[in-house]
């Protein structure tokens, strides 16, 4: 298959998540619907943006309580995708309907990525669609869509796999050293649990293959 072939399914697997959460990003704002939770509290994320453009670390949040380690987004402050909120930063918050924007680019990463990995383990161009569309749709990640934190950091989770794979096959360190920045990305994405999920299934993902190395030694 060419890769504009390839191109055209990753397309469409773009163009289905558009459809599936138009309500969110319409630029019809009567029809457009806004989400809650972690969409609407993120004083903390742009005081932190801010105080970066401004050529300072914000490392302790005095706003909350006797004062915190950046609040709940120790983590997700410093994903290196939250510059691109700096335009949109009005009254020391982030614009409501920009992290809405966050959430689908992510959602299309999910699928993307997925697609790539199945197709990296010789899937078939429709396996391949399918198990993105699966990983993106699945009950899990439409129950938790309003963690934007969570699918942020899912996102990642088969490019990791898709690198280490890529290494082991190849035998060579660039697609390793991609796997590890694609797991700096996860972890930073800002859902621990999940990440933890992630490391646990690489840890013994590397065991296995290092085991059945050995063995054929």
């Amino acid at each position: 298959m060419t890769r504009a072939s390839e191109i055209k399914v990753l397309v469409a697997m773009a163009g289905v998540v558009l459809f599936r959460y138009w309500n969110l990003v319409t630029p019809n704002k009567a029809a457009r619907e806004y989400l809650l939770r972690d969409f609407v509290q993120n004083g903390q994320l742009a005081a932190f943006l801010v105080a970066v453009k401004q050529g300072s670390l914000l490392l302790w949040d005095v706003t909350t309580g006797a004062g915190t380690v950046l609040g709940d987004g120790v983590l997700t402050a410093y994903y290196p995708l939250n510059v691109l909120y700096l335009p949109f930063i009005r009254s020391g918050l982030i614009v409501h309907h920009v992290f809405q924007y966050a959430l689908v680019f992510h959602f299309v990463l999910m699928g993307m990525f997925m697609y790539c990995l199945l197709r990296e383990l010789g899937s078939s161009r429709r396996g391949a669609f399918l198990a993105g569309l699966i990983y993106m749709f699945n009950g899990y990640t439409l129950v938790h869509s309003m963690h934007l934190t969570l699918v942020q950091t899912m996102a990642w989770l088969p490019l990791i796999f898709m690198m280490i794979e890529r290494g082991r096959r190849m035998k060579e360190l660039l697609p390793a050293a991609w796997a590890g920045i694609a797991m700096g990305m996860g972890v930073l994405g800002g859902h621990p649990q999940v990440y933890y999920y992630a490391a646990l299934a690489v840890t013994i993902h590397a065991l296995f293959w290092t085991v059945a190395g050995w063995r054929e030694a």
